[in-house]
């Protein structure tokens, strides 16, 4: 399936999770390598939605958060450097509001 183009990535994701260092699961440490940081949040951003509008998603599974999509497919860094997350993209059928993790390993 696509991913619809009225994806929703809330700064806070951003800018409060996926760009904070942290002692556990830190996602941060992986994507400054690509040149993403808390003074260019919007380019991780576009990034993110250029890759999930790109690229099909499939169901991954579905439990009480919601139903999670895996997108494969590579980040390019605003320094031209390319980082493989392994993006995955939940769809909260709660909400019906996509929402983003990025898996680090």
């Amino acid at each position: 399936m696509r991913i619809p183009e009225d994806l929703i990535i809330p700064d806070a994701k951003i800018t409060g999770y996926l760009l904070v260092p942290k002692p556990r699961n830190d996602k941060s440490k992986f994507l400054v390598q690509a040149g993403f940081t808390l003074e260019n949040p919007e380019a991780l951003k576009l990034a993110i939605q250029t890759q999930a509008l790109s690229t099909e998603a499939v169901e991954e599974k579905i439990n009480e958060y919601g139903t999670f999509y895996q997108v494969e497919a590579d980040l390019i860094g605003v320094n031209g450097k390319w980082y493989d997350p392994d993006s995955y993209y939940r769809l909260a059928r709660k909400t019906d509001r996509w929402q983003i993790s990025i898996r680090d390993t």
